[in-house]
C-alpha cells in the first residue's frame, strides 16, 4: 500500500470540506438514521421490559397480596369490634353489608335491617356490662340505628320487595321492641332520647301504613294467620323463657286481649296486643333478665 504524502492528506481534507449532499440524499440518510434510531430504541426498551418483567411481576403481586392481607386483616378486627372504637363504622359500613348476605343467604332486606337493629342493641348491651357505654359509643349506636330504621322503612314502602305480610309485621313488631328496648338502655342520653323517639314515630306511621293495608280486603288473611302463630310463640315463650313475673303477667293479658279481639275480627286491636306484648318480652330479655342474672 502506498504511503500518502502529507500534500495528498490536505487534498483530501479540502475537497471532503468542499463536498455537499444533494437535498435527496440528504433526506435519504435523514430517513435510514432515524429507521436506525427507532428500531435500537424498540430493541433496547423490549430488552429492558424483558429484563424487568419478572422483578415487577414478583413487586406487584408481593404488593398486592400485603394489600389482602392488610384488608383481611383489617376487615376481621373491624367485625368484632363495638361502638366508640376506630374500627367500628368500617364494620358497619362496609363489613356487615358485605358478610351479611353471606351468613344469611336469601334474606329480604326488611329482615336483614331489623338483624342489623338487634345487632347494635346487643352492643350496647355488651358496653353498658363492661361499664363502657361512652358519649362516643352512644353516638355510634344512634348514627347506626338512624341508618338501619331509615333501610327498613325503605324496604317497607318497597312495591317491589319480596318480604312475606307475615314477614313484614314481623320486622315491625321486632323493630318497634327493639328501638324501646334501645330507649331503656340510653335513658341517660338526652340526644338519644329525642332521636329514638322520632325513629319511633316513624315506625309507627310505618306501621299504621301498613297495618290498615292488611286490615282490609283479601289481605286481612294473611294478618289473621300473623295473629294466631305470635298468639302461639307468645305462649311458648311463657313457658320456655327466663321472664320477670312482672313481664309474665302483662304478657297475660295481651295474650287475652289479643285473643278477645280477634275473635270479634278486631284485627288491629289483637295485633296491637300482639305487638305490645313481645315488645315487652324483647325488652325484659334484653335489660331484665340479664341484670337480674347478675345480682
Amino acid at each position: 500500500m502506498t504511503k500518502k504524502s502529507p500534500h495528498d492528506l490536505e487534498t483530501a481534507l479540502r475537497t471532503t470540506e468542499s463536498f455537499v449532499l444533494s437535498a435527496d440524499e440528504r433526506r435519504d440518510m435523514k430517513e435510514q438514521l432515524l429507521a436506525h434510531a427507532a428500531f435500537h430504541s424498540k430493541t433496547s426498551a423490549n430488552s429492558t421490559k424483558a429484563t424487568r418483567s419478572p422483578a415487577l411481576f414478583w413487586r406487584t403481586s408481593i404488593a398486592s397480596a400485603f394489600c389482602l392481607l392488610v384488608i383481611i386483616t383489617t376487615s376481621a378486627s373491624a367485625y368484632g369490634s363495638l361502638p366508640g372504637e376506630l374500627l367500628y363504622p368500617m364494620k358497619v359500613h362496609v363489613v356487615e353489608p358485605l358478610t351479611l348476605p353471606l351468613e344469611h343467604p336469601g334474606l329480604s332486606d326488611i329482615s336483614a335491617q331489623t338483624l342489623r337493629l338487634e345487632r347494635r342493641l346487643t352492643e350496647i348491651k355488651t358496653l353498658q356490662l363492661e361499664g363502657a357505654l361512652s358519649v362516643e359509643a352512644t353516638s355510634d349506636v344512634i348514627d347506626s340505628v338512624t341508618d338501619h330504621t331509615d333501610a327498613l322503612i325503605t324496604a317497607l314502602t318497597d312495591p317491589a320487595s319480596d318480604a312475606s305480610d307475615a314477614e313484614t309485621l314481623h320486622s315491625l313488631d321486632t323493630a318497634s321492641a327493639l328501638i324501646e328496648a334501645h330507649e331503656t338502655l340510653l335513658a341517660s342520653s338526652s340526644e338519644a332520647t329525642v332521636v329514638l323517639s322520632n325513629i319511633e314515630d316513624d315506625l309507627d306511621a310505618a306501621y299504621d301504613e301498613t297495618i290498615t293495608d292488611l286490615a282490609t280486603g283479601n289481605a286481612s288473611s294473611s294478618l289473621t294467620t300473623y295473629i294466631d302463630t305470635s298468639l302461639d310463640r307468645l305462649e311458648a315463650e311463657l313457658v320456655t323463657s327466663d321472664l320477670s313475673t312482672t313481664t309474665i303477667d302483662a304478657i297475660e293479658i295481651y295474650i287475652e286481649t289479643a285473643s278477645s279481639s280477634l275473635s270479634e275480627a278486631d284485627l288491629v286491636e289483637a295485633h296491637g296486643a300482639i305487638s305490645e306484648a313481645q315488645q315487652i318480652i324483647l325488652t325484659d330479655d334484653y335489660i331484665e333478665a340479664p341484670l337480674t342474672s347478675e345480682e
